[in-house]
C-alpha cells in the first residue's frame, strides 16, 4: 500500500499499489478447505471414539479390581465366607458388608459404574445405564452399573428357579471363597441389575436389555438379560473369585462357573451342541465359544 493525494482534495488517501498487492482465497478454494477438514474430522471421529472406548474399558477393569481389593479385606476379615443371605433388598449385603473397605478410599459415585455408563438417564441406551441405589439411608446412595452373582451368598437354604423344576437347594452357592478353578467363577461385573441369579435352564435374552420374553407359550423369564451386556464390542468385563479381571464374550458367560452345579459344557455352549442360529438374531454376530 502507498500514500497517494487526492488532486481535489489535496487530502492524503489510502490506495493500493498493483505492486504491492498479495493474492487471497477465491470462494471457491475456501469452500474445498473446508470441505476437506470435514472429511478429515469425519475419519477421526471413529478413531477417537474407539480411543474413548478403549481407555473406558481399561478404567472398568481398573474399577472391579478394586472392588476385588474389597471383596479380598472383607473376606479375610471373615475367614473366607461370602456375604450372608440377604432376608431384604438382594444388593444390600454386598455393598453394606464391602462398605468400610471401599468408602474411604475410592469416590463412592464412580466405583459402582464402569465409566462408558450414565446414571439416571433413562434415554440412555441399556448398554450404558448405570441405576441409582440407595442403602441404609436415603442419604447414602451409590450409582451402579455392575452387578453381583448372588449365587455367592452364603447361609441360604433354598434359591428360587424360573424353571418348572422348582427350587434349587442352597447346596449349589457357593458360600466360601475356597473353591477349584476359582478363575472361574464370576464375582461382579457389567450388568443391568445391581444382583441377579442366572440358572443353565434359562437361555439367552430375544432382545438385549428385555427380561421378560413373551413368547406364545406365556411369559418367560431369563435373568441372562442381566448380564448380556454389549458393552465393550462384544462382551463385558467381569471379576472373578481369585481377583482376577477380564473382558469376557457374550456367549462365553454360559463357560462360567456360576453355581456349583453349573454346567459349563451345557445346551448353550459348543460342547454342548448349540448352534449359531440357536442365537437370538442380536447375539449370532458375537464370537461363539
Amino acid at each position: 500500500m502507498v500514500w497517494t493525494m487526492n488532486r481535489r482534495t489535496r487530502h492524503p488517501k489510502l490506495t493500493p499499489d498493483p505492486r504491492t498487492l498479495t493474492p487471497g482465497f477465491t470462494l471457491i478454494e475456501l469452500l474445498v478447505v473446508i470441505a476437506v477438514i470435514a472429511i478429515l474430522v469425519a475419519i477421526a471421529m471413529p478413531c477417537l471414539q474407539g480411543a474413548r472406548r478403549r481407555a473406558g474399558a481399561v478404567a472398568c477393569q481398573a474399577r472391579l479390581r478394586q472392588w476385588g481389593l474389597a471383596f479380598g479385606m472383607y473376606l479375610d476379615e471373615n475367614r473366607g465366607r461370602w456375604f450372608s443371605y440377604p432376608s431384604g433388598e438382594l444388593s444390600d449385603p454386598w455393598i453394606r458388608g464391602s462398605l468400610p473397605f471401599w468408602s474411604g478410599t475410592v469416590n463412592k459415585v464412580d466405583i459402582g459404574m464402569c465409566p462408558l455408563t450414565k446414571a439416571g438417564d433413562p434415554r440412555a441406551p441399556f448398554q450404558v445405564r448405570a441405576k441409582l441405589y440407595h442403602f441404609e439411608s436415603s442419604t447414602k446412595w451409590i450409582a451402579l452399573s455392575y452387578g453381583f452373582n448372588a449365587w455367592l451368598y452364603s447361609d441360604q437354604k433354598v434359591i428360587p428357579s424360573t424353571s418348572m423344576k422348582g427350587m434349587m437347594m442352597a447346596s449349589s452357592a457357593w458360600g466360601d471363597c475356597d473353591v477349584r478353578n476359582a478363575a472361574n467363577v464370576p464375582v461382579l461385573g457389567d450388568c443391568f441389575c445391581p444382583v441377579t441369579y442366572v440358572t443353565q435352564d434359562e437361555g439367552p435374552p430375544l432382545q438385549e436389555g428385555v427380561e421378560f420374553l413373551y413368547l406364545a407359550s406365556g411369559r418367560v423369564r431369563s435373568r441372562w438379560a442381566n448380564w448380556c451386556v454389549n458393552r465393550h464390542n462384544g462382551g463385558l468385563n467381569l471379576l472373578f473369585m481369585d481377583g482376577s479381571v477380564r473382558k469376557v464374550g457374550l456367549k462365553e458367560l454360559w463357560t462360567l462357573k456360576w453355581y456349583r452345579d453349573f454346567d459349563t459344557a451345557g445346551p448353550w455352549t459348543i460342547a454342548g451342541g448349540v448352534k449359531p442360529d440357536d442365537w437370538p438374531e442380536w447375539m449370532r454376530r458375537f464370537k461363539d465359544y
